[in-house]
């Protein structure tokens, strides 16, 4: 029976690690241009917008790590990890960020609605 060498191994884990990032960053990129929804306020339209370019500016930090450890092969794949690492903390960082000023949004939102139909 053949059996993989460990540098075989590696070679093929990173290979499937770096398919996996350049799909990411084309996930990111293709959320990156959803259209604006009617019916948003400046403020919101501005906050799509920021989180929007947000997206694509991480899409092609991925795509640029894709081709640094691409290039690098397993010389340097330590030193891959841990900038992949520091830029997963930091779009989980932006993330979070995210999610809080969307559910500040909705909340105020939903104040609005339940407001006017109070009125009503």
């Amino acid at each position: 029976m053949f059996r993989k060498s460990r540098k075989e191994k590696n070679k093929k884990r990173q290979k499937t690690q770096i398919f996996n990032i350049r799909k990411n960053a084309r996930k990111l990129r293709s959320l990156s241009k959803i259209r604006i929804p009617k019916g948003l306020s400046t403020e919101e339209i501005n906050e799509l917008k920021k989180y929007s370019k947000w997206l694509n500016d991480s899409s092609k930090k991925l795509l640029i790590l894709a081709e640094k450890w691409n290039k690098s092969g397993e010389k340097e794949s330590e030193s891959f990890n841990i900038e992949l690492l520091n830029l997963q903390n930091s779009m989980q960082h932006e993330n979070r960020q995210f999610t809080m000023v969307s559910n500040i949004m909705k909340n105020d939102q939903d104040t609005a609605k339940s407001a006017i139909n109070n009125v009503r």
